[in-house]
């Protein structure tokens, strides 16, 4: 990028105008080609192939907005950041489009997902064990199809779910110290799952699946999965890293025998971005995550 242009752009970024009253993604969508918008929201997801083209969201809808690279540069976008944009409306033939020429941060919101309700884990369906063991394989490939509540229910109560009266998992844990907590990220945000009440308790409404496992085939992966061990000082729990690897171990292959037994396709990464983690979960400080976990359908 040559400076000269990358000065003219700043330039006409700090000329264009602000307008004093934000409109809607719904109503944007309704206006004439090179209409001015300011709009609020949040941008979700990159749109396409184009660097330049991210979905955008606000509480009406989604809309595609166009930022060049030296938007970019002063302020750079990643999913989940809360935004305020002013530009025009740029009419196409499948819809309307934003090309932004102003943009700045704005404050991050409070969560305002309410925790999820699972419906029962369905505790008695599956296939026998002896063939979930030998359909049990790492799959890379997945298609673009949500899980829904009751799968991931079951899958859950499967990998670390409460399953006697006294409070006892279906995988075992050291002294029964029940150290590992799972989280799970969606499309929707990142979610707790509370083994006893059987809910996703919200972390963040921010889609950080991409962020955290970045190889290309957890792109269309609908659930990542993250096993996290509560820890302790090494006086306290001098076994901790034996134990957080064998009990994120047990939990993974309850997981991975619920998929093969569910026709569900997954694989288990170390590789993954811990910082974009944390920051998604709002990860307590005396948690650390030990293993991702990506699932979906089979492509």
């Amino acid at each position: 990028m040559k400076l000269g242009k990358f000065v003219m752009t700043m330039l006409c970024a700090a000329a264009w105008p602000v307008l004093a009253q934000v409109t809607t993604v719904d109503a944007t969508k309704k206006m004439a080609d090179d209409a001015q918008v300011t709009l609020e929201g949040k941008i979700l997801r990159q749109a396409g192939a184009d660097d330049d083209e991210f979905v955008f969201e606000d509480a009406t809808g989604t809309i595609t907005v166009d930022i060049d690279d030296d938007l970019r540069r002063a302020t750079p976008v990643t999913p989940g950041m809360r935004v305020k944009i002013t530009g025009e409306v740029d009419k196409e033939f499948l819809g309307r489009k934003v090309e932004v020429k102003r943009m700045e941060l704005l404050p991050e919101a409070e969560i305002t997902l309410p925790a999820i309700q699972l419906p029962k884990p369905d505790e008695a369906g599956g296939k026998p064990l002896m063939q979930a063991l030998k359909e049990r394989q790492s799959k890379r490939q997945f298609a673009e199809k949500a899980i829904p509540e009751d799968v991931l229910s079951s899958m859950l109560w499967a990998g670390f779910g409460v399953n006697r009266p006294d409070g006892r998992r279906t995988a075992p844990t050291a002294m029964n110290n029940q150290d590992i907590t799972i989280y799970a990220l969606t499309e929707k945000g990142a979610f707790r799952y509370d083994a006893a009440a059987n809910t996703l308790e919200p972390r963040s409404d921010t889609d950080a699946r991409a962020d955290v496992v970045t190889q290309g085939f957890a792109k269309k992966a609908p659930l990542v999965l993250l096993y996290a061990q509560t820890v302790k000082s090494k006086e306290a729990n001098p076994r901790q890293d034996i134990f957080g690897g064998m009990h994120v171990g047990s939990i993974s292959q309850n997981v991975s025998l619920y998929c093969a037994s569910e026709d569900l396709a997954g694989v288990v990464v170390a590789s993954f971005n811990a910082g974009a983690a944390e920051k998604a979960l709002k990860l307590p400080g005396d948690q650390r995550i030990l293993l991702a976990h990506v699932i979906g359908y089979p492509q």
